[in-house]
């Protein structure tokens, strides 16, 4: 749970907050280079949502005047979630003594089907009689999955079984497992929160983005215009804003000289512009778009600002201060406890405890990704499934602001609904 605070002498006041026993709410430390005070609360959870703050400066004894000025982000520390309460899949770790007797630890390998063991190294975990998967084994710590089948259940009962090498059993206390719809984590380096965001530049090519919102009126027209190709579409009144959307995209590629490839979204109804020429030739391509008649009720808006293709990278190349993220550019992340998924019809179910997710790529979770928060601005939320080749991971890919500043620890998290995302770092230049 962190807030952040301007002023020029930020090293001064992170030592008179941890000074002696510290600040008994939050501890602080500093954004080097951008006069950023970060306060995080020393309670876990939603309860540091609770700690207020407020930014004065005092004047100056001698001129009776102050010449600094100090701006608090808001009135109360944000972010705060609760990390006990997980959802079903959540992959999570167990620690402890004596878990195994596999003192170096053994990596679960998954079979011809893609599951992994649900025994391994002698050891069981159970939920709720359920037995959970197994990614990683040794004495202290357990790498495992809530399984899937636990959905719409409050709680459960966890505990480890043991097999040892002498041949005696062994059993764990049994433990309560708050379960939530979902409750999202972020992967991030190792270290203290808030840790370095582990996240990638998505797409070699430029890419621009289009929002279908508004209402259905039969007989508007939505117009989504590129350079100067226009392309509209009728309203039906049996449309709606998702079927609007895809006739857009449908006149778009049907052009097969366009210089841009429409895709949808998976969360909310946008249309995804994709250049077809990689790497910066692509930039700058104008995308503009128009509703008639005057009264139509379907609204139509570039997410870009300036509107146009934007911010060509290097697919796959992680975010680094020698390679940070840029206004306007789509980025990816890696996120567990989504909670279920289905494909793209809504109903059926994509992914199954402790199994390789093997596709469709497209997939969506059933609570989406509703929010992003990047600095102090909203990231549009683009797509969140689960990723193809992993178990119970999910990609989560967004577009950062066209307003964002430079700033070396810009600070990122994810929401559904009320529950937050841990809090991660990442560098973003302004041009």
């Amino acid at each position: 749970m962190t807030i952040l605070a301007r002023s020029p002498n930020v090293l001064n006041v992170v030592k008179s907050a941890n000074s002696g026993a510290g600040d008994p709410n939050v501890i602080a430390t500093s954004n080097p280079g951008f006069n950023e005070l970060v306060l995080t609360a020393r309670v876990a959870g939603s309860s540091g949502d609770n700690i207020t703050l407020a930014a004065t400066v005092a004047a100056a004894t001698s001129t009776g005047t102050a010449t600094e000025t100090a701006t608090a982000s808001g009135a109360v520390l944000t972010g705060g979630s609760n990390a006990a309460q997980v959802a079903p899949g959540t992959l999570l770790t167990i620690q402890g003594t004596d878990l195994s007797d596999v003192p170096n630890g053994v990596a679960g390998s998954p079979d011809s089907q893609g599951y992994y063991p649900s025994d391994l190294g002698g050891v069981e975990v159970y939920f709720d009689g359920i037995k959970a998967p197994l990614f990683y084994v040794s004495s202290t710590q357990i790498n495992t999955q809530v399984p899937f089948e636990v959905n719409g259940s409050s709680g459960v009962t966890s505990f480890v079984r043991t097999m040892h090498s002498d041949g005696s059993a062994t059993a764990t206390t049994s433990i309560s497992v708050p379960i939530v719809a979902s409750n999202p984590g972020i992967f991030a380096d190792p270290g203290p929160d808030p840790r370095v965001g582990i996240v990638y530049h998505t797409s070699s090519n430029a890419i621009a983005l289009v929002s279908v919102d508004g209402s259905i009126l039969a007989n508007d027209v939505a117009t989504v215009t590129i350079e100067n190709r226009s392309y509209s579409y009728t309203v039906e009144s049996t449309d709606s804003l998702t079927t609007i959307r895809d006739g857009l995209i449908a006149l778009i590629n049907a052009n097969a000289d366009e210089k841009v490839v429409a895709s949808p979204s998976g969360q909310f109804t946008r249309i995804i512009l994709t250049t077809k020429v990689a790497g910066p030739d692509g930039n700058g391509i104008p995308i503009s778009t128009s509703s008639s008649p005057t009264t139509a009720l379907i609204i139509l808006s570039v997410l870009n600002s300036p509107p146009t293709t934007c911010c060509a990278s290097v697919a796959g190349a992680r975010v680094t201060p020698d390679n940070p993220a840029v206004p306007g550019e789509v980025l990816t992340l890696y996120a567990a406890g989504i909670g279920l998924a289905t494909l793209a019809d809504g109903t059926t179910p994509a992914g199954a405890t402790g199994q390789i997710y093997n596709g469709p790529v497209f997939n969506i979770p059933v609570n989406a990704v509703d929010n992003a928060q990047l600095g102090l601005t909203t990231a549009n939320v683009l797509n969140a499934g689960l990723l193809p080749g992993m178990a119970g991971v999910y990609q989560v890919t967004f577009q950062v602001s066209s307003t964002l500043t430079t700033n070396p620890n810009t600070h990122l998290f994810i929401a559904q609904s009320v529950f937050t995302s841990n809090i991660v770092t990442i560098p973003v230049q302004a041009p």
